[in-house]
């Protein structure tokens, strides 16, 4: 028989859904683009709804989604739809336009139905998942309940998911991960190392920035610096990479060069090292000076791929603009500190949020729901951060595993540039952080019935996963 206090989490999440649903329905947050015609003929050829006519990421993964479900490849989307090019491509990690072709080959093959089915589904993955650390991290069932709410509310996220952007699924993994690294503390074990190996690997194979998480994950395993934790990271590191290895594989054959995941790295790197943001009002951002139309590829900062060309090739273009961030970033090191805190403010809302906002407008945001997550962020934050230092205070075992989206987060920002969808990953740890907060201040009891306050005559803590006795038995 499920317990009420479960039944509350269930519930919950379930409502989560629901609110992602009407959300994506009646708001709709995508921002009316206006293409040329040539691309707007094109897309609409595919059936590609109005709002989604743009050389955006989203249309990107609809068209990905599309071609993998009807020819098994994993193509350029524009190149293929505009210039009848078939051009094989890593710029996109994999995993969610896989996610989305599986939904292709069931029928819901339109960016509509998708929106609606797998944007509900990745809210309450992530609610469920941050519920469940919440439980792990001591936070009462109602509380848990209330806390997965508050993650299917969070604006940043609720408009990802209806955009189709990999931001939602990342949350959700990254969710699942932290359960995962947090049941690994509890009660250590090649299984939950495994565990966290493979759903690192999934992390990875939806965002590139997951690559650099890996590390993160495993110094949190191997704290403190013993045998048996060194010997579980260790397995977790091998897992993960086994699992993105296929992947890599391929992009080998392909490429005939090593891709560890994505080579979008080079465009991230020439448009986050470049003029425009080693100085200037947008310090620490990244920027285009892409001209439709134009032909010109030697501008500051990224110029765009000339995909119209016929000896175009995506490994060659990116090497160039990895190669031209990199060479801008190394002749300018004297500019590194203040665009490193450029780019954290921007990351973490607090440098120039104004227009930081009108920046990921540009990606196809709408404007409210991005100062909406901006200000939820403003006062999520300071709770979080004193959730953070009460389970510093108590010297919780945990809190190797909270700080993994904190510093992934921030460690990302800091090799790639500032934007407030980099912290996805962080904002469902952040709303548990600042739930466990409230709770110690309005009612200590629900944060403090988890398995961290229960120890055993030894002093041990019990693994919460495994029955206990009963005291009548």
């Amino acid at each position: 028989m499920i317990r009420r206090p479960t039944i509350w989490i269930l519930a919950a999440v379930l409502a989560v859904g629901a609110v992602q649903m009407l959300f994506t329905v009646k708001v709709d947050p995508h921002v009316q683009c206006v293409p040329a015609a040539d691309v707007d003929a094109a897309l609409a050829a595919r059936a590609v709804a109005p709002q989604e006519r743009c050389l955006s990421d989203a249309t990107a993964y609809h068209l990905l989604a599309d071609e993998l479900a009807t020819s098994g490849r994993y193509l350029r989307p524009f190149d293929h739809v505009i210039f009848d090019l078939e051009r094989p491509t890593a710029e996109y990690p994999p995993l969610f336009p896989f996610a989305l072709s599986m939904l292709d080959r069931i029928g819901l093959d339109s960016v509509a139905r998708q929106q609606l089915v797998f944007g509900a589904f990745m809210a309450m993955a992530a609610a469920g998942a941050a519920a469940l650390l919440a439980r792990r991290l001591g936070l009462a069932d109602a509380g848990c309940a209330l806390v997965a709410l508050a993650v299917g509310c969070q604006p940043l996220l609720l408009q990802a998911n209806a955009l189709l952007m990999t931001e939602g699924m990342f949350a959700a993994i990254v969710g699942c991960l932290l359960v995962a690294a947090a049941r690994l503390r509890d009660a250590p074990s090649g299984r939950r190392a495994v565990s966290v190996g493979v759903l690192l690997g999934l992390a990875a194979l939806t965002r590139g920035e997951g690559l650099i998480w890996m590390p993160i994950v495993a110094l949190s395993i191997a704290l403190p610096f013993r045998k048996p934790n060194l010997r579980l990271a260790g397995v977790a590191v091998l897992i993960a990479g086994a699992v993105v290895a296929p992947w890599t594989a391929r992009n080998q054959a392909r490429f005939d060069e090593v891709v560890p995941v994505s080579n979008n790295l080079g465009t991230v790197l020439d448009g986050a090292n470049c003029p425009l943001t080693y100085s200037g009002p947008t310090i620490g951002a990244w920027r285009s000076t892409f001209v439709p139309g134009s032909t010109d590829r030697d501008r500051p900062c990224f110029a765009g791929f000339a995909i119209e060309e016929a000896a175009f090739s995506e490994a060659e273009a990116a090497a160039r603009a990895r190669r031209e961030g990199l060479d801008y970033a190394f002749d300018h090191p004297g500019r590194w500190p203040l665009v490193a805190v450029a780019r954290l403010g921007r990351s973490f809302g607090v440098w120039n949020p104004s227009q930081q906002v009108d920046l990921e407008v540009l990606e196809g945001r709408a404007r409210r729901w991005q100062w909406a997550g901006t200000v939820a962020w403003w006062i999520t934050a300071p709770l979080a951060a004193i959730g953070l230092v009460q389970r510093i205070r108590r010297r919780d075992r945990h809190v190797a595993v909270v700080l993994i989206p904190i510093v992934g987060v921030a460690l990302t920002t800091l090799v790639t540039y500032g934007n407030q969808r980099f912290r996805a990953g962080l904002e469902p740890t952040a709303i548990v952080l600042a739930a466990l907060a409230i709770a110690s201040f309005v009612r200590p009891g629900w944060a403090g019935d988890g398995p961290e306050s229960l120890t055993t005559a030894s002093g041990s803590v019990p693994d919460p996963d495994r029955p206990v006795a009963s005291p009548l038995a």
